[in-house]
């Protein structure tokens, strides 16, 4: 047995020395581990494996991102009346573990870097897996020019409150000093990861860390704080029971705890808890992929909805979902009668509830901190994507260079950063959010074009499939075809109430055009990729099919 484990342990060990990634352009196939399987591979890039499973975890929960779930729980009263919160918080485990399931078996199955561009890619068609990818990368880069921005608007300027530091205060509501906070804070988040992929992790789980303990403290004293005592805190500023009262008058209609608005705000919250798979983007850079990815989806997926549970008791309790849609209705809808401070978001509620400098501190350093983490994971995953997109050749060759001395692809991530700070300046100039409505469609339609893609891939590419560590399957039908069709059924719901519902706003003109923006855009870049190499004579056809075993 000893020896066995011996044997093993040497096997990992040289398995993570080894290059990992994609190469350039070369294919070729490779005998797989278990039966028939014909995998496949590529030249070494110079990228090897030093994501470790619990850096994969911790990564993962970070982009559950606490900050996003603390946002949508306040709103969520408002925007659906009725909603059960834990209850939804719950729900929106099923549709997170079903798409969860979708990435670890592709993961499985094609143990490279890329997420969903290369899955959608090589079971359907390259231009829509990068059409897929591209939207989803858009996405994340447009809500972390939003997420850098209230690193400084809104936690930055309640650490200085908490202070008393009123120049601070001050200067966090000039768009000019927020910009320049926003890009030390890339270049802070980035350089880690430039230097190596090993020194980021340990940055990350020292934010992580830090954030967690702090937030685990702010959770802890909400908690005990109780509902009497943010009721009498509120009543030294203005009126409980005069806030409620307010938003009546002014139009807001409460309703009954139901079933159905608690189904509603499952796609909202869903936003938040579906994140769970991203570390699948630097599958490649993970170390014993059949233990490691698992782990970390399905662990950083319990986890993560665990605590938003507990925080969605806390609203529950300690404000009450009355209080949180009334005020949130009066701070949307009629500001005028607003009697409060400032808006009624999580951090603020927080040290509202229990006032003085100390717990102030601990709850919005928490939140730097994770957000610290969150951007980092975020550069060293969605980065990976652009260096895939520049192997098959869809971008310049350069995205792809990856450093000899650092193990880390530069050029990609000079990129991101450069994008992430378009999007800072985009969302700090331009001070509207209602772009952003489109997200929720965009998301969505990238899980689900992956969602189909784990229908048809044990059918499609049967050679890619039989003999992998993903076929895998019950009652003879393989599992990541029920993964697929489940998570495509509530996928498919959501969209339907993202359409149909005014309270989601992604129904609304300027959401739908970024939404089908990011698509055209996608199909359009590949186009002219495929076109231009097409004219010099390389066959840029070819590799996709030689990876696919055709």
């Amino acid at each position: 047995m000893t020896s066995e484990r011996t044997a093993a342990r040497r096997d990992r060990a040289s398995s993570d020395r080894a290059p990992s990634d994609h190469a350039s352009s070369r294919w070729a196939t490779a005998p797989g581990i278990r039966g028939t399987h014909q995998g496949f591979v590529r030249r070494s890039t110079g990228v090897v494996r030093q994501i470790s499973g619990a850096d994969a975890v911790i990564g993962n929960i970070l982009l559950v991102n606490f900050v996003a779930a603390v946002a949508t729980l306040v709103v969520v009263p408002f925007t659906f009346p009725g909603a059960n919160l834990p209850l939804a918080v719950l729900l929106a485990l099923l549709p997170a573990l079903a798409l969860a399931t979708v990435y670890v078996l592709f993961a499985l199955a094609l143990p490279r870097s890329g997420g969903e561009y290369l899955y959608v890619s090589r079971v359907f068609h390259p231009s829509v897996g990068f059409a897929a990818n591209f939207s989803f990368i858009g996405w994340n880069i447009l809500f972390g020019g939003l997420l850098v921005n209230q690193f400084a608007t809104v936690y930055l300027s309640g650490f200085f409150a908490s202070l008393g530091w009123s120049a601070g205060v001050s200067a966090m509501s000039h768009k000019g000093v927020v910009l320049l906070v926003g890009v030390v804070l890339i270049a802070l988040t980035t350089i880690p990861v430039i230097v190596g992929t090993r020194f980021a992790m340990r940055v990350m789980k020292g934010s992580f860390y830090v954030g967690s303990v702090l937030l685990l403290i702010t959770l802890a004293v909400l908690a005990f704080a109780g509902h009497d005592t943010f009721v009498a805190s509120v009543d030294q500023q203005a009126s409980y029971t005069g806030i409620i009262e307010s938003a009546r008058q002014a139009g807001f209609e409460s309703r009954p705890e139901g079933f159905a608005p608690t189904v509603q705000a499952v796609a909202l919250i869903s936003l938040a808890t579906m994140f769970v798979m991203c570390s699948t983007y630097t599958t490649g850079e993970v170390q014993d992929v059949r233990r490691s990815v698992p782990k970390a989806v399905y662990g950083s997926a319990l986890i993560g909805v665990a605590v938003i549970v507990v925080m969605a008791l806390i609203a529950t309790r300690v404000w009450s979902t009355d209080f949180l849609a009334a005020a949130n209705y009066l701070s949307s809808v009629a500001p005028e009668r607003y009697p409060l401070e400032s808006t009624p978001d999580f951090s603020y509620l927080a040290v509202l509830t229990r006032p003085g400098w100390l717990f102030s501190t601990v709850v919005n350093v928490s939140f730097l901190c994770l957000i610290t983490g969150n951007l980092i994971f975020g550069t060293a995953t969605m980065s990976r994507c652009f260096s895939a997109w520049s192997f098959d050749r869809i971008m310049p060759q350069a995205l792809a260079s990856v450093s000899t001395r650092r193990r880390t692809p530069v050029n990609a991530l000079l990129v991101f950063a450069i994008c992430s700070v378009l999007a800072l300046v985009y969302y700090t100039f331009d001070g509207d959010v209602t772009f952003l409505a489109g997200a929720t469609l965009g998301f969505i339609a990238t899980f689900l074009t992956v969602s189909a893609a784990a229908i048809a891939f044990p059918y499609l590419r049967p050679r890619l499939f039989r003999g992998s560590a993903a076929d895998i399957r019950v009652v003879g039908v393989p599992v990541i075809v029920i993964a697929g069709v489940a998570s495509s059924l509530m996928l498919g719901a959501m969209v339907y109430a993202f359409l149909t519902n005014d309270a989601f706003d992604a129904n609304g003109t300027t959401g739908l055009l970024f939404f089908a923006g990011f698509w055209v855009v996608g199909l359009v870049v590949f186009g002219v990729a495929r076109r231009i190499h097409l004219r010099r004579g390389l066959p840029f056809d070819a590799a996709f099919k030689e990876l696919t075993g055709e």
